[in-house]
């Protein structure tokens, strides 16, 4: 829902004196979505780690389950970690994919809202990003707003039914 809100406040407002200026916003809403995509992706490389599952059919090309980590380890994982010198991975797999024996609860939630706070903003960055290029444009290219337009379309469709 909150990912729709600017495509209606977006088409609402967007007015031919505001078209131009709401173009370079749109420019640096791009930006703000690369810089949190690199951002989400960052976070999710550092803390995803695999769980091998078997295939049940020959044609699913995924054969493992994502499990997110934390960043802080348990006592007993920092223990056998400096013992074995062992990745988390390794740890991981020794401890049976069970990811609250290897990371402390509260870190693994951090990470995970991390995860997903960078992921929704950038969706909607990128979700800004191309409605406001695509109002903007459609402004710019007709001379008319995106709501004036859509109210005399919509003028004529109800005019065809009422015949």
């Amino acid at each position: 829902m909150v990912l729709f809100v600017p495509f209606v406040v977006s088409f609402l407002l967007i007015d031919l004196a505001w078209a131009r200026k709401t173009l370079l916003v749109s420019l640096v809403a791009l930006v703000l979505a690369f810089i949190c995509y690199r951002q989400y992706a960052g976070q999710l490389n550092r803390h995803r780690y695999t769980k091998p599952r078997p295939r049940r059919f020959p044609w699913r090309r995924i054969g493992e389950e994502v499990i997110i980590g934390g960043t802080e380890l348990t006592p007993e994982a920092t223990a056998r970690k400096a013992q074995t010198h062992a990745t988390e991975q390794t740890l991981l797999a020794e401890a049976e994919y069970k990811p609250e024996v290897i990371w402390t609860p509260d870190s693994r939630v951090s990470v995970q809202k991390s995860i997903e706070f960078w992921y929704y903003s950038f969706m909607l960055c990128a979700l800004l990003t191309v409605v406001l290029a695509a109002l903007t444009g459609q402004t710019l290219l007709s001379g008319e707003a995106p709501f004036a337009s859509a109210q005399r379309v919509w003028a004529k469709v109800m005019a065809s039914f009422n015949k």
